[in-house]
């Protein structure tokens, strides 16, 4: 659970996914944020409890889209497995703190949150706040509503596939439509990561086999294409067709949206499993800042792999 957790946050990591995922989500496809305008902000926020013992909450992934050097928003991405009725207090808690963490500023910009939701059964529990509280007409009004965007990866149409330009474009495909899914002859720029993400969501082993003939092309120095990518998951004697089954019969249960906490206390299959994940993705070439947010290793640790 948790090398599937790390992969998608590195994932995620990568400016120009978590661009494609911001605009095919909120902007329609429309190329409004751009990679080059994002960078990284700490996902931990920290909060005193009722007990005013101190906490700490961290989220999946966080950014910062900044234009001319002006900050027009706090974007956050989260991953969920299971329907969650309380999924909107949670984000509440998040975009709170970072809204808590402006008093004082001249200037206070946005926070918004996006939701990935990679379950089986359908999402029916509550986007917004006012859908979650029992609050009487009267007071409706006056009450402040609250809302996140949740993109629900297993019952996305063609039409909201097409709105993914760039890798997250294969994923939503393969994982939404595999039926109809054919993509354009687009490149894709972290085929490693990509393949490892399918392989532990889905939990087919073709996509760990082609890895290597994927690393070769780009040693060789070529561009891996999304067609050249599934006609060779095809060639090992893969239909489309099938995969769905395969995705629905492996989703449930396999992803838990995020890491409540750091790597601390973790048992010696889990740290051997991340010290792994974490030299592929440097044998990779993966930048060492987006591997220890995402494992909580050292830079120390991931240098010596």
């Amino acid at each position: 659970m948790k090398n599937k957790d790390i992969i998608e946050k590195i994932l995620l990591g990568f400016n120009d996914v978590f661009a494609d995922v911001v605009n095919g989500a909120v902007f329609d496809g429309k190329e409004v944020v751009k990679s080059e305008e994002l960078s990284d902000v700490s996902p931990v926020t920290q909060f005193k409890d009722d007990k005013s013992n101190h906490r700490e909450q961290i989220r999946d992934v966080a950014k910062l889209w900044e234009k001319k050097g002006v900050i027009f928003s706090f974007i956050g991405i989260e991953n969920q497995t299971n329907p969650d009725k309380d999924m909107i207090l949670r984000v509440i808690s998040y975009d709170g703190a970072t809204y808590k963490s402006q008093i004082g500023n001249e200037h206070i910009y946005p926070v918004f949150t996006i939701v990935i939701y990679w379950g089986k059964s359908e999402w029916k529990v509550p986007t917004t706040l006012k859908d979650r509280l029992d609050c009487p007409d009267e007071l409706l009004d006056i009450v402040s509503d609250h809302k996140f965007k949740l993109i629900d990866m297993v019952r996305l149409s063609d039409e909201d596939i097409e709105k993914y330009k760039g890798d997250f474009n294969l994923i939503a495909g393969i994982i939404g439509n595999p039926d109809s899914y054919e993509p354009e002859n687009r490149e894709i720029k972290h085929p490693e990561v990509v393949l490892d993400l399918l392989d532990a969501v889905i939990g087919d082993k073709r996509f760990g086999e082609i890895k290597d003939e994927i690393v070769n092309i780009k040693k060789e120095g070529r561009k891996v294409d999304m067609c050249e990518f599934l006609d060779k998951i095809e060639n090992r004697g893969v239909e489309k067709g099938r995969l769905e089954g395969k995705i629905e019969g492996k989703l449930e249960g396999k992803l838990e949206g995020k890491l409540e906490g750091k790597l601390e206390g973790r048992n010696e299959g889990e740290e051997l499993a991340t010290l792994r994940i974490a030299k592929n993705f440097k044998d990779s070439k993966v930048d060492v800042e987006i591997i220890v947010k995402a494992t909580g290793l050292t830079k120390e640790q991931i240098e010596a792999l």
